[in-house]
């Protein structure tokens, strides 16, 4: 259905009804014979009222818009909403003939005009309403909260030319300056299959993808994208669509399709309803063609607290007891188990009222902007390291330091000095596999191992685990024994959980039917809704620094955090399974892929 078509069909329809009308306004003239008894006399014509017909277009008119909204929105929210416009359309399109139909033929014109009002309307009325009972409250529209946004100027996005207007809304920021921005844009807009680019970025920003890969090999392009931790594939494509949109996802990045000698990275930034997103686009030779990542980052994500993050209440005030004290505190995460979302949620849980931070940073580093620290930047690009300036900063007196890399031993005895011969608080992050390897591996490039020591009062090591959907979750049989082995107390046993499973054999009607069962709204079926982390504490003591200086080994460190009642992350895990946070699968599959 197009705005095209209708509009012809109305002036169709006008033609007719006012040739219609200027016959019967000039009817010839006819004499009757008076001796006649069929004869009657005829009326002067002009039956068909032209405000009438003034009523009936400007009824159509405005109905022609909001079947054509209607029909894009039906494409751009399927994914949430489940209305398909292949069967609304034709919905929508009968009523209203029907209705225009009983405007013309209903001999009383303000009965059959309403009708027609209320066949063209009323489906819009069942629209909305629909769609508003299935979409989150800030996406929905024509009600008070829809009114404030727009009192707000928070507008829906259009797109600029009639070619990118088809699929769902997502408008682009191309990588460049302002100018090569623009042309990056109309290049990728004038590939072929922008289209698809634009529904797979939808796609990526419904489902809460983070990550999208491509692989470009010989038979075609792979697609797969990752969802809380987890990769899912996406529909592959043949070479000659994959080619066209892979290539209209470099120009977005500001990269040339043609270069294949290096591995460039570029980036750009998409919008949608539901906000904007950062994308980072890097791209790798494979031994079979070509590999393209892109990592979503959301520009405006708020910063969870410490709780919210995955800590325990008594961690929480034990963790922070040390980042408000003199003393090395040291962020460590497992690889690609969250290490930027729990940086940003420990820098928000500082005490930055009433002591002065100071962050240093490299040239490009991003995850470390938060409010009241002094962001202090080198460029690692030009060979300077994070103690090239600190003579300037300490003019400014600051109580505490951030330094989000440290990868020599310049850097790190420096900061060790800070706190043990200035007295500051000093917040460092590490990628390693536990918080005894991150402790281990900073010993490693220290030259002042004896102060390095003193200086570090606390580590944290993080894996991360997908959280069970509270919509749709389901409670597991079990026994004693494994509650007791995951530490809970057997007389009393919590419920344990499970993602949702359909049930078999599936459901049937009264005639033998299967039952269809709906996805969760929430999680569409996927079972899990975000990620808890599994954060472990070691509180660096006299025992630890002993341990540290005579035996600085993984399994001295881990025996004497389990001696000392300093939970793993994987007993954070089992805490989490009984508190029906997460899943005993979610847990052993966490653990079994950093084997």
């Amino acid at each position: 259905m197009t705005k095209r078509l209708l509009a012809t069909l109305f002036i169709w329809a006008v033609v007719a009804l006012s040739n219609s009308s200027a016959l019967a306004q000039s009817w010839p003239e006819f004499p009757v014979d008076p001796l006649d008894p069929h004869a009657f006399e005829r009326g002067p014509g002009g039956y068909l009222a032209w405000w009438k017909l003034l009523l009936l277009g400007l009824t159509f008119l405005p109905w022609v818009g909001l079947a054509e909204w209607m029909n894009l929105d039906c494409q751009r929210n399927f994914a949430r909403t489940r209305i398909h416009s292949v069967w609304w359309n034709p919905l929508i399109l009968g009523l209203f003939l029907l209705g225009f139909l009983a405007a013309l033929f209903v001999p009383i014109f303000w009965i059959g005009w309403p009708i027609m009002m209320l066949a063209a309307f009323a489906p819009v009325v069942c629209y909305v309403t629909l769609r508003n009972s299935r979409m989150p409250a800030h996406m929905s529209i024509m009600n008070k909260g829809f009114v404030a946004r727009k009192m707000k100027g928070r507008r829906n996005l259009v797109e600029a030319t009639a070619a990118s207007e088809e699929g769902p809304l997502v408008q682009f920021a191309p990588g460049g300056d302002t100018q090569q921005a623009q042309i990056n844009l109309i290049r990728a807009r004038q590939a072929a299959n922008f289209q698809i680019l634009k529904a797979l970025f939808y796609d990526v920003v419904v489902s809460r993808a983070d990550t999208v890969v491509a692989l470009r090999a010989t038979g075609g392009v792979q697609w797969r994208k990752r969802i809380d931790g987890v990769w899912h594939p996406l529909p592959a494509m043949d070479r000659e669509i994959g080619d066209a949109t892979v290539n209209g996802l470099k120009f977005l990045s500001n990269i040339d399709p043609a270069d294949r000698s290096a591995q460039p990275t570029g980036h750009f930034t998409i919008r949608t309803d539901e906000g904007a997103r950062r994308c980072e686009t890097s791209i790798s030779v494979q031994p079979n063609g070509e590999s393209v990542q892109i990592r979503f980052i959301e520009t405006k994500k708020p910063a969870l607290s410490l709780g919210e993050l995955g800590m325990f209440p008594e961690s929480v005030e034990k963790f922070k007891e040390r980042i408000s004290a003199p003393g090395l505190i040291i962020v460590s995460a497992f690889p690609g188990a969250g290490l930027s979302t729990s940086w940003h949620s420990i820098l928000q849980a500082t005490d930055r009222v009433t002591r002065d931070w100071v962050a240093i940073v490299d040239h490009d580093e991003l995850e470390t902007r938060t409010e009241n620290i002094d962001v202090q930047r080198f460029d690692s690009r030009r060979n300077q390291n994070p103690t090239d300036g600190l003579r300037s900063i300490l003019l400014k007196q600051p109580d505490a330091f951030v330094v989000p890399t440290i990868s020599d031993a310049a850097t790190l005895d420096a900061m060790t000095h800070q706190v043990l011969k200035e007295g500051r608080i000093v917040i460092t992050r590490v990628s390693a596999r536990s918080a005894a390897e991150a402790l281990l591996r900073l010993l490693q490039i220290t030259q002042k191992r004896r102060e390095f020591i003193q200086a570090v009062t606390a580590v944290t090591g993080q894996r991360i685990a997908r959280r069970l959907c509270d919509q749709c979750k389901q409670p597991m049989p079990t026994t004693p024994e494994i509650i007791k082995q995951l530490g809970g107390d057997p007389a009393n046993p919590p419920v344990i959980y499970k993602p949702y499973a359909k049930p078999d054999p599936p459901p049937v009607d009264k005639k033998g039917r299967p039952i269809e069962i709906p996805p969760c709204k929430k999680c569409a079926a996927f079972g899990y809704y975000g990620r808890v982390g599994l954060i472990e504490l070691i509180e660096v003591d006299e025992a630890v620094r002993l341990a540290l200086t005579q035996q600085p080994d993984l399994k001295t460190l881990a025996n004497l955090a389990l001696n000392k009642r300093q939970q793993s992350a994987l007993q954070q895990g089992y805490r989490h399974i009984l508190a029906g946070t997460t899943s005993p699968a979610e847990i052993q599959r966490v653990f079994k892929e950093s084997e």
